[in-house]
């Protein structure tokens, strides 16, 4: 059964969300709100306060926001707060389009956190108001524009995931988010009256009905708390409410938890591809990795060695053409640089979600040096690769395609904790206790070490 996230990723793939406004509007909206002369948000230590963001969701309850935390909201969140008799301490804005003016309340008690992509006409509105201007990441060219100086905000495509990251860079650490919903519920696409109430959503995951745009939300998400495992001090984050976003966020988290096993009945293959002669002794990497596979695997499994396609690492993909593999088989696929150090029990048993390595030095990345999938769930990989043209410009080469059209990969290490790990981030003072798999990127090559 796919899960949501698989659905999720197959959709945003194939029909990723409209813009909305051009990329050069938004830079001369950028050079608008520059010129302005506003505060900026200040760099903070981080601190213990609990910072409530209210979104705009069908679910969004007020009576469940602690009135002690500091209460956020987004765009006409501000309005029904406030009808509901909280005056939150700050309303975020990023939608660049101009129809945001009229949507938002002007308020002597409040704090307007504006976009530097914000219409200009907003700024306008707000211009007798407490306004502190910040500059999103994520539109090209914006710095190039923003004065020296500025610090660029990271994080998603909406406001209401924005705050993490915009709170995080003032200090706070901890987050409840309400109403984050990325549904509709019946005919209501927010917890107040909108003009888009009564069209309904166009696609329908597990229940509940949404569009592309909030999808993209629920995909952020779970990049942002990626993008914050490798952090010493990773935010905590709460979801209150009931929608498709929170709904996938707790199957995912139950998957890890409890993750499907292999029957023994369903066959499996090993992988790996061998285009060009690795180090100059590839046949040697290859034989020394499917003798460390067969020594720490004694269920039933078939080897395979991928010949085809360019020397070099975009040749992966083709273990996701169509027909590769009959559908339905369990595939495990390893890098050559790999060297197998234990029982491969739970690695080869895994049967969830298309699943891959956590980058170990770049933050929210995912590494495609040992993959789990099911043989037809992940087609999409190799056809839209095939559709663009084969692209091979990337300098990230193949895992950043694959993690471009699998945005919500599990992560091994969730999966088996302690059982994979990276021979130069955690192997200096020898392989770890219960380590399995060790993998290798760049300098020095596993014939280089004590391993081999």
């Amino acid at each position: 059964m796919t899960t949501p996230g698989e659905a999720i990723s197959h959709i945003l793939a194939m029909v990723p969300p409209r813009v909305a406004t051009s990329s050069e509007d938004m830079l001369a909206h950028v050079r608008s709100a520059s010129a302005r002369g506003l505060p900026l948000p200040k760099l903070c230590r981080p601190h213990n306060r609990l910072m409530s963001v209210a979104g705009g969701g069908p679910s969004l309850n007020v009576s469940e926001i602690d009135r002690d935390s500091v209460i956020v909201t987004v765009n006409a969140g501000l309005s029904h707060l406030l009808d509901n008799g909280v005056t939150p301490w700050a309303c975020g804005l990023l939608d660049a389009r101009p129809h945001i003016a009229d949507l938002i309340e002007p308020h002597p008690d409040v704090f307007y956190f504006v976009a530097s992509t914000c219409h200009p006409s907003v700024f306008d509105k707000l211009k007798d108001c407490k306004v502190v201007l910040w500059h999103p990441t994520g539109l090209p060219g914006i710095e190039t524009v923003v004065p020296v100086g500025h610090d660029l905000i990271a994080g998603a495509s909406t406001m209401g995931l924005r705050w993490l990251n915009l709170a995080h860079y003032m200090g706070f650490r901890r987050f409840d988010f309400h109403g984050l919903d990325s549904s509709y519920a019946g005919d209501r696409t927010h917890a107040y009256a909108d003009y888009r109430d009564g069209r309904g959503g166009s696609i329908e995951i597990d229940g509940y009905q949404t569009d592309n745009n909030f999808l993209e939300q629920v995909k952020d998400w779970f990049q942002l708390q990626e993008l914050f495992k490798l952090d010493p001090e990773p935010p905590q984050t709460r979801l209150f409410g009931d929608g498709l976003l929170q709904h996938t966020a707790r199957k995912r988290e139950a998957l890890i938890n409890n993750w499907p096993r292999r029957a023994e009945t369903k066959p499996l293959n090993v992988i790996c591809v061998s285009t060009g002669d690795y180090c100059g002794r590839g046949e040697d990497y290859v034989s020394h990795l499917l003798a460390g596979v067969a020594r720490n695997f004694d269920g039933k499994c078939k080897f395979h060695v991928l010949r085809d396609g360019p020397a070099n690492w975009w040749a992966k993909l083709q273990m996701f053409e169509p027909g590769r593999f009959p559908k339905g088989e369990r595939c495990v696929y390893f890098d050559l640089d790999t060297i197998i150090t234990g029982p491969l029990d739970d690695l080869m048993a895994y049967d969830g979600p298309f699943a891959a390595l956590r980058d170990v030095w770049q933050p929210g990345q995912m590494g495609s040096g040992i993959m789990s999938w099911t043989a037809g769930e992940c087609d999409h990989v190799w056809t839209e690769w095939v559709k663009a043209g084969k692209p091979t410009d990337d300098p990230h080469g193949d895992q950043a395609w694959i993690g471009k059209h699998m945005p919500m990969a599990i992560r091994l290490q969730d999966i088996i904790p302690g059982q994979l790990v990276s021979f130069k981030a955690q192997c200096r003072d020898g392989v770890p206790e219960g380590a399995r798999v060790v993998f290798y990127h760049g300098l020095p090559r596993p014939h280089e070490t004590p391993l081999w």
